[in-house]
């Protein structure tokens, strides 16, 4: 037991020495309710992803994967760029006080900032839970249009690229939560270090100094865009103190 407290204080220290901030505290068990419907929300966007994915790769055209490819390609660099124009937008417009939008959008960015590992200790139903419930209508409307996968190489490509989307979005919580840890699985680990996600060196840019770049949380690809729109626009409430 004590080695194993020597190495938490280890993992704390490292954790702290990353972003100046302090370590969350431990959290308050989540209503039932709540936790139902975060599994009910994925499973459901699971079950339907899962079958819409089915439906592409039966697609028999050859000619239509490179199309799906770059579309899909595509759908993750917009769903990043997504995660990241939000972000920009809940740190720099409004307050905690802003009717509707300070408690639901804005307050949890700030917080985020005091506090980044609190993310650490949320689950991956609780991250993604309500953004599988946001998507799910989405994927739905892409179910409708199913059958005319195989009429055209562009259909088939639009399918792919909503789905790359919609899957980026939802997971695009988890991917953020895997940059503030420590420790990651090795797969994790890997599609870190080649830039495939998020990784801890990319994200942290955004948890230093004044919180006015790197606001992407999928996977960074879309950080130097925005840093460059953001630089020219309006500028983070830490700048205008």
């Amino acid at each position: 037991m004590p080695a194993l407290e020597r190495r938490l204080d280890s993992i704390r220290s490292r954790l702290e020495a990353s972003y100046p901030c302090r370590v969350s505290e431990p959290r308050t068990r989540r209503p039932l309710l709540l936790v139902a419907l975060d599994i009910l929300s994925v499973l459901i966007f699971g079950l339907t992803l899962a079958w819409l994915v089915s439906r592409l790769a039966g697609v028999p055209s050859p000619e239509a994967w490179p199309f799906m490819l770059g579309a899909a390609l595509a759908g993750i660099a917009l769903a990043d760029f997504g995660t990241g124009l939000i972000h920009w937008a809940g740190d720099t417009f409004g307050s905690e006080g802003t009717p509707l939008l300070g408690p639901a959008v804005i307050a949890p960015f700030r917080e985020h900032h005091r506090d980044p590992f609190d993310i650490v200790r949320h689950g991956f139903l609780e991250v993604t839970g309500n953004n599988a419930l946001l998507m799910s209508p989405l994927l739905f409307v892409m179910a409708g249009f199913a059958p005319q996968l195989g009429a055209s190489p562009f259909a088939a490509a639009a399918i792919a690229g909503g789905l790359a989307f919609v899957a980026t979005a939802v997971i695009s919580n988890q991917l953020h939560r895997w940059a503030h840890m420590a420790r990651v699985p090795r797969l994790v680990a890997w599609l870190q270090r080649h830039h495939v996600i998020l990784s801890r060196v990319e994200h942290s840019r955004h948890h230093r100094g004044a919180h006015d770049r790197g606001y992407c949380v999928a996977n960074g690809w879309m950080n130097p865009l925005l840093d460059r729109l953001a630089a020219s626009g309006e500028r983070p409430r830490a700048h205008r103190a």
